[in-house]
């Protein structure tokens, strides 16, 4: 009875993880052929550059197609081990209770003694192989959760890399070359990112931190205080109720600064992501955690609006000055209220208070003007996005420059470093101690 209920888990277990692997590879090779074949229908002036483009696209998808089967291959020897272990358990145990045959009567009578001894260890050993077939179900079932949480993620991050694939596609029907060459980097790391990152994902695995969940990252060091100092990517739920509710999101945790426990809402480091967006890409987020991404602002919204939150902006000038502002209270609004930016209590830092001019502002897109002028839009005028009151006095996400340049549409904090160009930006937020 336990042997086919392990059949059955099996079975369920391939069939799931086989099911998830094959809709990924059909969706991948899919929409990359359809990339490619609006990339081959530029002009040819444009033809070595895009059959270098081409090569690098098509080279990473047979990584991506050979990594995936190996963390498929991965899982499968796991759970295969599992359960054959816990079969060899059972027909050890089994053949314990064996009794001897005999031939004459002394040995028939010891017979009859040795049956009523195995029937009381067949009992024993029937418990027993219960309890370790439940531990051992725990185990298999916790396993298949974070597996299927980390292929959500996965998936995440490829539905980034299609994305940038069809910015490349529209910027080469443009001819701009120079946002060419930066969505394909995009394309290039993200796709790397992604590479990396799936052999570690057994159901052992240190080297990252997928298995751990929490509502946020101070709640991920409360629940366990071994993550202390350990910075990087976790799975968040973000805090609920009865009306909020969502999927695990990956987050880059900075376990490390002033005791640890905040959750990265939003972080600039090298121009690689693209974040002159529409509403929707804010909404949902962008970008990859441990690079440059931003949570979502639906998220945001699910972070703040249950606990009181402070915020933590640190940012770099390109000749190595940091900075930092912390606001004890911030909160974001729903996207009923154009997710309005609240932020009261006290500020402090070297940095100076750039945030308060976008205090009770809503958010605004190249797609959505809900900024404070009425004679201009701020997000399409300065290729950006944000909560802007007459326009902004912190740009966070402005366009990169890759040295020290001067102009307000450029990633900026106008009391710290007017409106030059900003190496780095990192914005974070936890609960108020």
């Amino acid at each position: 009875m336990i042997t086919n209920k392990l059949d059955r888990m099996e079975n369920i277990v391939e069939t799931k993880i086989s099911n998830m692997m094959e809709t990924i590879a059909n969706s991948i090779v899919k929409e990359e052929r359809t990339s490619i074949r609006n990339l081959n229908a530029q002009p040819s002036m444009k033809n070595e550059k895009i059959g270098d483009i081409l090569s690098a696209i098509e080279s990473e998808q047979r990584l991506l197609r050979q990594e995936m089967a190996d963390a498929y291959n991965l899982t499968n020897e796991k759970i295969s081990g599992l359960l054959e272990t816990t079969r060899d358990a059972m027909v050890f145990k089994g053949a314990e209770t064996r009794t001897p045959k005999g031939n004459d009567l002394q040995n028939s009578l010891q017979a009859v003694t040795n049956i009523d001894k195995a029937n009381e260890t067949v009992c024993f050993c029937t418990n027993n192989m219960a309890e370790e077939f439940g531990s051992n179900l725990q185990i298999l079932q916790e396993g298949i959760e974070n597996f299927t949480v980390i292929f959500e993620n996965k998936l995440n991050i490829l539905d980034e890399i299609r994305n940038t694939n069809l910015y490349l596609s529209e910027q080469f029907l443009s001819g701009d070359d120079i946002l060419v060459l930066r969505f394909n980097k995009s394309y290039e790391e993200m796709s790397s990112q992604f590479l990396l990152t799936i052999p570690n994902h057994g159901f052992n695995s240190t080297a990252k931190h997928d298995a751990i969940l929490g509502n946020a990252c101070a709640d991920i060091l409360k629940k366990y205080p071994n993550t202390r100092g350990k910075d990087g990517v976790y799975n968040i739920m973000g805090y609920s109720n009865s009306s909020i509710t969502g999927k695990a999101k990956a987050v880059f945790c900075d376990m490390s600064t002033e005791n640890g426990g905040w959750t990265v809402i939003q972080r600039r480091v090298n121009g690689s992501v693209a974040f002159y967006r529409d509403w929707k890409a804010y909404k949902n987020g962008f970008g990859i955690a441990d690079h440059e991404y931003w949570i979502g602002n639906d998220m945001l919204h699910r972070l703040t609006s249950l606990r009181p939150q402070e915020l933590r902006v640190d940012m770099e000038r390109f000749n190595g000055e940091k900075a930092y502002a912390i606001y004890s209270k911030f909160s974001v609004g729903d996207e009923a209220s154009k997710y309005k930016l609240e932020i009261f209590g006290y500020y402090r830092g070297n940095a100076g208070d750039s945030l308060q001019d976008s205090n009770n502002c809503k958010f605004s897109t190249l797609d959505q003007d809900n900024d404070g002028v009425s004679y201009s839009h701020c997000a399409t005028e300065y290729k950006t996005a944000g909560w802007a009151n007459n326009c902004f006095r912190a740009n966070i996400n402005g366009h990169y420059a890759n040295y020290e340049k001067y102009s307000a549409s450029y990633l900026s904090w106008y009391e710290w470093n007017k409106f030059n160009s900003l190496k780095t930006i990192k914005m974070m937020i936890r609960p108020q101690v």
